[in-house]
């Protein structure tokens, strides 16, 4: 490992579509240097990372060219929407609101990939024999890595380490200078903090992905379908929305291959392009941010509460119509919850906990008689969310989860004048929805229910009641929830 700061990785790039986002621009500035693109935290954007947009134009049937339409930021990440900046525009023509581009993002183009491991060495030697020490120290680290294959070990004393574990070295250097009879030590060279170093060579491999790309695809005889065998796709003759923008981008003369000539005789380094302060300006002074701010601020922020009121339809009627004129005409629940999703961890935002109370009208039949019941109770449950989040505004949102519920009832048989208190519990109930959160936080939803429920009987106005100890109903309900989420 040599020269001041010495850096050895193996770079292999990856040129599985899994390392693009098929993506769309929803709206952009005027100067086109702000836009606002369909992908979000579903597609695993994180803020502050970079991003590079390019274009497939279409050359036939056959084939196409990729073109580098910009250089880019990413500043604002919601659900399904995010804000990029782009610092650097190859076409401004290319910029073109709902139509489709391929986005690599550093998350996607890097997954898998282990971080630079770096390790820091210094030397420190007299100023006369400076030149020599160093000289020596990166001239044996360069000699024993070129000759490590050539060794043979005669007896093995430990587990042996690989050469390339540390992949990167830094090397500091320090003198002794004499001065009035003493030794005075001088920085000759500090190299850059770990962070730093880790995150150019980050920048660099994902430019050479993107890059690597670019030069595949440009080949002469690149064959489309095979190299996106899982994607099936194939080239058509029949004209589409696609198809359409390449006829008149060729027709306006828009540029050529020259563009990719461009970014790659450039070498820019991502080091160079505007600092964060800058980035942070010209968020501010856009207009089409502080109008994604506006419409869209709910989309990234995860709400953890939500409010509900729900009526249910009780289906199963346990009546008998023996006793016509003791019926009960409806059956109902209507509930109030309150939900909660805690946790912070994206694996764990799919759960939440429930808390309700509730208050019941239900009958059953006893003998040839029927018992009215008047039920108050609390439940505690908790949810999982199948598709979405409880905080997801303008999706169809999937749900399901499992409840315990306990209170009171009060039960009538009003053919014989009996009246009796009993506790209920239902362990567990199980319910599935499906709902939809609008823009202003509020939400409604579809939601079936089933429980098994347990009434026992605790007081009785008669010695002699008619009404059982214990009652099993199997209770089964369709109801509609108004919600809104804060």
């Amino acid at each position: 490992m040599g020269r001041f700061l010495v850096i050895l990785f193996f770079l292999t790039v990856s040129l599985s579509s899994q390392a693009q986002l098929e993506g769309r621009i929803l709206s952009h500035s005027a100067s086109k240097q702000t836009v606002l693109v369909n992908l979000g935290r579903f597609e695993e954007l994180k803020e502050g990372e970079f991003v590079v947009i390019t274009k497939e134009i279409s050359q036939g049937e056959s084939s196409f060219k990729a073109v580098p339409v910009a250089k880019g930021r990413v500043v604002r990440v919601g659900t399904t929407q995010s804000v990029f900046v782009l610092f650097k525009i190859y076409d401004p023509e290319l910029i073109v609101k709902d139509q489709p581009f391929l986005i690599f993002s550093e998350t996607q183009s890097l997954k898998g990939r282990s971080a630079l491991k770096l390790t820091k060495r210094e030397l420190i030697a007299d100023e006369k024999e400076l030149s020599k020490d160093l000289k020596n120290l990166l001239d044996q680290d360069e000699l024993n890595f070129r000759k490590d294959g050539e060794y043979r070990p005669s007896q093995t004393m430990h587990q042996r380490s690989s050469l390339d574990e540390d992949q990167a070295s830094s090397v500091d250097v320090t003198s002794w200078t004499d001065k009035k009879d003493k030794k005075i030590p001088r920085s000759i060279l500090k190299s850059e903090k770990k962070e730093i170093i880790q995150r150019q060579v980050q920048l660099r491999e994902f430019e050479s992905i993107v890059t690597s790309y670019l030069l595949r695809v440009n080949k002469p005889g690149f064959r489309y379908e095979t190299f996106y065998p899982d994607r099936g796709m194939k080239f058509s003759s029949a004209p589409n929305d696609y198809q359409k923008y390449v006829d008149d981008q060729e027709r306006q003369k828009t540029a050529d291959i020259y563009l990719l000539k461009k970014i790659l005789e450039k070498g820019e380094t991502w080091s160079s392009d505007h600092s964060d302060e800058e980035l942070a300006q010209l968020l501010k002074d856009t207009s089409l941010v502080r109008e994604f701010e506006r419409k869209k601020e709910a989309m990234s922020l995860r709400r953890k509460w939500m409010l509900g009121l729900v009526y249910h339809n009780i289906l199963t009627d346990d009546q008998t119509d023996s006793d016509q004129s003791h019926r009960q005409k409806r059956l109902y629940e209507i509930s109030s919850n309150v939900e909660w999703a805690p946790f912070e961890k994206k694996i764990f935002q799919r759960f939440s906990f429930d808390f309700g109370i509730g208050y019941q009208k239900n009958a059953f039949s006893q003998g040839n008689l029927n018992a009215l019941t008047t039920d108050k109770t609390l439940s505690l449950g908790l949810n999982y969310y199948f598709h979405h989040y409880l905080y997801s505004l303008e999706e169809l949102i999937f749900l399901g989860g499992f409840y315990l519920k306990t209170g009171d009832a009060f039960v009538s048989l009003p053919a014989t004048n009996d009246k009796s208190n009993y506790s209920v519990m239902s362990a567990p109930g199980f319910k599935l929805e499906l709902k939809y959160n609008f823009r202003n936080q509020v939400g409604i939803g579809l939601r079936y229910s089933f429980e098994s429920t347990l009434y026992d009987k605790y007081s009785s106005n008669s010695f002699s009641s008619a009404l059982p100890d214990k009652k099993y109903l199997n209770i089964s309900k369709v109801g509609l929830a108004l919600t809104t989420i804060f």
